[in-house]
């Protein structure tokens, strides 16, 4: 298999990816490590890492992803077929085939969870939003699905082995995977925003202070818009001509 097709492959499988939404922040969540593992099985070291980057950066590029969320992306596509590919020539040299796909599994699994650290490092950086809860949650469940999807592509691929029909079932389980981790999330999210508002509203109404209420509106607002700042600017009667008041989402006030 030559590294092309694996990137033919792998830009369809991201390019209808799980997208979901932190605020400021989107992750995806694909089955792309089903092909990284059979691209492991049948093409060289080489074509997996150059084929997994390249098709990453395909579906971003068709998703209209540009600046330094492409440029992050493409070295997290780059290293995780690398350590995948490292991994797997490390360790399954001069080994049996059932071991290997046992061997590329585990590889497989271990790249992903350094590319999934990666990205939630950077999304709590970027965003200190209250969703934390759900990051977690979307990180365990990325593991979890790793874990199925590898579990379930080492399995289809001694299977396949024996029968060749059985590709059929074998993509039918991992569709099915793919839905069920979208449905979950969505459930998660929706929760999660429910509580904010909640939580936002409890926190309103325990406010009696105009200027707290303005600021604490306001950084919800500003959390919501995916903004970093927000500001709301308003005359007050009792400063003198075109004198105004200004807030600020992070509790300043000033005239």
């Amino acid at each position: 298999v030559q590294w092309w097709q694996v990137a033919v492959v792998m830009a369809f499988v991201e390019r209808f990816a799980v997208r979901l939404q932190f605020r400021r922040q989107v992750q995806s969540i694909s089955v792309g490590e089903a092909v990284l593992l059979l691209a492991l099985m049948l093409a060289s070291p080489l074509d997996v890492v150059v084929g997994r980057a390249v098709g990453g950066i395909a579906a971003l590029v068709a998703r209209r992803v540009r600046g330094f969320k492409l440029i992050f992306n493409g070295a997290r596509f780059w290293m995780e077929g690398a350590v995948a590919a490292a991994l797997v020539g490390w360790w399954a040299a001069g080994r049996g085939s059932d071991t290997t796909w046992l061997l590329a599994a585990v590889a497989v699994v271990i790249g992903s969870a350094l590319a999934t650290a990666a990205v939630s490092a950077v999304i709590a950086f970027e965003d200190t939003s209250r969703q934390g809860g759900l990051l977690a949650s979307m990180s365990r469940a990325q593991l979890v699905l790793t874990l199925g999807i590898t579990s379930l592509t080492t399995l289809g691929g001694v299977a396949v082995r024996a029968q060749p029909l059985n590709a059929v079932l074998v993509v039918a389980l991992l569709v099915a995977a793919n839905v069920a981790l979208r449905d979950h999330i969505e459930v998660k999210q929706r929760l999660a925003d429910r509580e904010t508002a909640q939580s936002f509203t409890t926190a309103l109404e325990r406010l009696t202070d105009p200027d707290e209420v303005a600021v604490t509106a306001l950084a919800e607002a500003a959390s919501l818009l995916r903004a970093k700042q927000g500001w709301m600017i308003r005359p007050d009667p009792d400063l003198r001509g075109d004198e105004m008041l200004v807030w600020t989402n992070d509790g300043v006030v000033t005239e």
